[in-house]
């Protein structure tokens, strides 16, 4: 049971570079909050060789940085992977499929 929830925090963390085929937990990058308007682009830089954010348009002080999350997830990806709702998804998409059981023996 903790294995499954350590990896569930974690996952939920991961920045996944494609170019150089690497997850990376990147601290502070992470806490960037998600809008299918995001205004910053993320990528690794070969050069450096680490993490590089970058505005895609001026972003005035006190202004929240957003990233995207993916726009093309359903509302069960982002439940699921990051504990949350996309309410940038449409008032079509506010809701997510949760399907319980319980276990027989359980009172």
């Amino acid at each position: 049971m903790v294995y499954s929830r350590s990896f569930g925090v974690i996952n939920s963390r991961l920045l996944g570079f494609e170019d150089v085929k690497v997850l990376s937990l990147v601290p502070l990058a992470d806490m960037l909050n998600h809008s299918n308007n995001a205004n910053v682009i993320w990528g690794y830089d070969n050069t450096s060789h680490g993490f590089k954010m970058k505005a895609t348009k001026d972003i005035k002080r006190g202004e929240e940085c957003f990233d995207t999350y993916g726009a093309h997830k359903s509302n069960d990806e982002f439940l699921l992977i990051y504990g949350y709702l996309n309410h940038d998804s449409g008032p079509t998409q506010n809701a997510a499929t949760l399907l319980l059981s319980l276990i027989q023996a359980d009172p």
